[in-house]
């Protein structure tokens, strides 16, 4: 607003649209920010850095699709950037087709590593689906799967064989889920931990339960039908929800929703708690740290972050912390392009500073 601005013996004061008067400071507070060093990124992957048609379709549309080359040209269809195209990589999932990852959010990614940023990729994706996925994504420095329970250094290695799970990590969660360790597949009916018996006793409930590739965690979509209406005819979420009240362990297990998905793991893991044991493993404050997220489930991994970059509101929970948090950054472009916009971003803010250091001899 223009002439609000009122002088006084403290800082300037302006009046907001109730006609309170607010500190300059508070007004700074409010503003989208970012780290002074920049050290550590943390980013989701599904609707964050890769994105599918079915989501972005109203803003954006897949113009072409190479298969000989696994590679698909995206067009943006609204907002700043209407007609821009964009070349991305096609990566592949068990359940929601391919997912189209840009080959400038690839560059971009790498120029920030060059200016010194760790780079981690944070997902709920399970295992197979993560190291198919390695070698198409950009270089990285660990690669987190199944909802933070896999914790994988990956030191800038795009292939699966030099990833290496981080074993203090491993044995935390191993009391709840058993074993992860190793390329034998356990069948869930002989697996030990108190995540394997909820799971087991949902089964016995009609609750499908998707453990395909999962090693310390699984999903429930609770848009897919019971396996048995021998108890129940009720929808698939009021007969989880019931069991939820009624048998889940009180300790050791917990959930993460999103969009009718219940993802179950060790309570001890988590996005956000992968998030807090990097940082302190590394040595890193958490006001040196950004996270790259879309969905209510990467809360917990922006709320351990000091810095957020949300790529577009899909839950009324990210638009009320959105309200709690207007520190965090907001894309204005969508899909594909709002990576792009976020990344470039923070990479124009790290060569700033670097640059501001060097100047100054820091």
């Amino acid at each position: 607003r223009e002439n609000n601005f009122e002088a006084g013996n403290g800082p300037q004061t302006i009046r907001d649209d109730r006609n309170q008067k607010i500190s300059m400071a508070e007004i700074l507070r409010r503003q989208p920010t970012l780290p002074r060093r920049l050290k550590i990124i943390f980013s989701d992957l599904d609707g964050t850095l890769v994105h599918f048609e079915k989501y972005f379709r109203p803003h954006g549309v897949i113009q072409s699709i190479d298969e000989s080359t696994g590679t698909a040209v995206y067009r943006c269809d609204d907002g700043p950037s209407i007609g821009r195209t964009s070349t991305c990589r096609l990566l592949p999932t068990l359940t929601m087709g391919p997912g189209l990852f840009s080959d400038t959010s690839a560059e971009l990614i790498s120029q920030l590593r060059q200016q010194g940023v760790i780079f981690v990729y944070v997902s709920g994706a399970r295992k197979s689906t993560m190291l198919k996925r390695l070698p198409l994504l950009a270089p990285a420095d660990y690669a987190v799967a199944e909802t933070g329970g896999r914790m994988y250094l990956t030191n800038g290695s795009k292939d699966p064989k030099d990833a290496i799970l981080d074993e203090e990590w491993t044995r935390r969660i191993e009391s709840v889920c058993g074993p992860i360790d190793g390329d034998d597949v356990i069948p869930v009916e002989e697996r030990q931990g108190a995540l394997w018996d909820w799971c087991r006793e949902l089964t016995k409930r009609g609750v499908p339960c998707d453990t395909r590739n999962y090693t310390c965690s699984f999903r429930i979509d609770c848009d897919k039908p019971l396996l048995h209406n021998n108890f129940s005819t009720a929808p698939t979420e009021t007969v989880l929800n019931e069991a939820i009240e009624t048998a889940m362990p009180a300790e050791g297990v917990t959930c993460a929703q999103n969009l009718g998905k219940y993802d179950f793991f060790p309570s001890m893991s988590g996005k956000g708690e992968a998030v807090k044991y990097l940082l302190q493993t590394l040595g890193i404050d958490r006001d040196d740290a950004v996270a790259l997220f879309d969905d209510e489930n990467d809360l917990p991994m922006a709320n351990a972050c000091g810095h957020g970059c949300v790529m577009r509101c899909t839950h009324e929970s990210i638009a009320a912390r959105l309200e709690q948090n207007p520190h965090w950054h907001t894309a204005t472009e969508a899909g594909v392009l709002a990576t792009e916009q976020i990344l470039q971003m923070l990479l124009d803010n790290v060569v700033a500073a670097n640059q501001e250091g060097a100047l100054s001899g820091k």
